[in-house]
């Protein structure tokens, strides 16, 4: 792992995420306060695009619970959607950061994510409106889909801190996350249906980062409470490759602010790389969960990453006000998506809702 640049945000880093063509990646500091786009030119070298505000309130720093604010580039056309707590759905133009339109009052979106096409966008932690003035931890929430032009044309189950769309481009992974336990769980996506799916398994930890090998052919999770916990998991069988499991001590107790976790993997899929709660980016073995190197990326708490593994690169930020670009050594290109799931994952299926 090389690193290759670095931008200072002078703020908590909540969220870095890659454009999926374009080199093009986006910092959400702490609270979402601030969303701003950088390019990076053939030497590394960032320059920054745009950055706004959005609309809503800041989070309290105090307030114990998943993070309330998101950002994500559209697949397709140059717009970024973005929400804070409270505060609309923005969809703003870029290079500019324009406001092209909303979607009024989602109640809480706490993450995003937008169909490969970029037809549908998913909002986690949508409140329903008779929910609406209880305490977030006590009324119901959805993962939300609305269409082209904004509009709601369905919800199905709730999802905190993560919307994770396969590389295939037409299923997602989402995980429920309930007093501590999390059930982690798929979703067909076309224009015309959401299909969720029994399929999935149980994490006896609260998650809040979800990944795909570029290949698809596994799902890794990480996530805590009193103990840091992840897997790796073979997909479609959701065969367990291996658990770990260990105790975070009391002076690494991170403030809830930062406490999301994310996972990525090689571009090869044969490893995954973390960053701890001293900063330290931790890589282990795919398949056995062994150590294989550790490289200090930021001073302080960090836990955001995001990869782009047909560059070779993937992104850290860090409550040092840091965003790192890095480079893979020595690892090969991804390989080609796998084949889309099975017969026997696909008769695992719930009930399915239609636009």
């Amino acid at each position: 792992m090389k690193r290759l640049a670095e931008i200072d945000l002078e703020d908590a880093v909540a969220r870095v995420r890659f454009h999926p063509t374009k080199r093009w990646l986006l910092a959400l500091t702490s609270g979402g306060l601030e969303v701003s786009v950088w390019e990076w030119d053939e030497t590394y070298r960032f320059r920054r695009l745009t950055s706004f505000h959005p609309a809503g309130e800041a989070e309290d720093p105090d307030e114990w619970g998943p993070p309330q604010a998101d950002a994500i580039f559209h697949p397709t056309r140059n717009l970024i959607a973005a929400a804070r707590r409270s505060g609309p759905i923005e969809f703003r133009r870029l290079p500019q950061s324009s406001l092209a339109s909303t979607i009024v009052d989602p109640r809480i979106a706490s993450v995003l994510a937008f169909s490969a096409d970029g037809e549908l966008l998913l909002a986690g932690g949508w409140v329903r409106p008779r929910d609406c003035g209880k305490d977030p931890w006590e009324s119901r929430t959805y993962t939300t889909v609305f269409g082209a032009k904004g509009q709601l044309v369905g919800h199905f189950d709730h999802s905190d801190t993560t919307l994770t769309l396969h590389p295939n481009g037409c299923l997602v992974g989402y995980v429920r996350n309930d007093q501590g336990l999390a059930t982690v769980r798929f979703a067909a996506l076309d224009k015309d249906a959401v299909q969720t799916y029994r399929a999935g398994f149980n994490v006896n930890a609260q998650v809040d980062g979800l990944a795909f090998s570029p290949d698809g052919t596994a799902v890794a999770v990480i996530g805590e409470e009193e103990w840091l916990q992840f897997e790796v998991r073979d997909f479609p069988t959701l065969t367990r490759r291996f658990r770990k499991r260990y105790r975070i001590p009391d002076e690494e107790v991170l403030p809830e602010v930062f406490a999301t976790r994310q996972i990525v993997f090689r571009p090869d899929g044969q490893a995954v790389v973390y960053l701890d709660r001293k900063g330290v980016l931790q890589e282990l073995d795919a398949h056995t969960g062994e150590w294989l190197s550790r490289v200090e990326a930021h001073d302080g708490w960090a836990g955001t990453i995001d990869s782009r593994p047909d560059l070779g690169l993937f992104a850290t930020g860090g409550s040092d006000g840091k965003v790192r670009l890095w480079a893979w050594e020595g690892v090969g290109p991804p390989a080609p998506v796998a084949p889309g799931v099975t017969e026997e994952f696909r008769q695992s299926y719930a009930p399915s809702f239609r636009f």
